[in-house]
């Protein structure tokens, strides 16, 4: 029960997210691959979305949601 939670707590925001930005705002799809990799804050995926797209246009879309992910992750302070 736990494990199928995390799955869905995990994999629901990327897929709305990525339907919003693709469907609703039209954005580029390297520039959301490397938003989620952003959000997420893997800085493996976020190289990996280079090597696949053969350029850095994904880091484009790291910036603000990496910056935002980081601070939340690292701050010992509760909400």
């Amino acid at each position: 029960m736990l494990l199928g939670m995390g799955v869905v707590v995990t994999l629901v925001p990327l897929t709305v997210a990525t339907l919003v930005a693709y469907r609703v705002l039209h954005m580029n799809p390297i520039i959301i691959c490397g938003g989620l990799a952003g959000a997420m804050t893997v800085d493996a995926a976020i190289t990996g979305c280079c090597e696949r797209a053969d350029s850095q246009t994904p880091v484009l879309g790291v910036a603000v949601p990496y910056a935002v992910g980081k601070r939340t992750s690292d701050d010992p302070r509760p909400p």
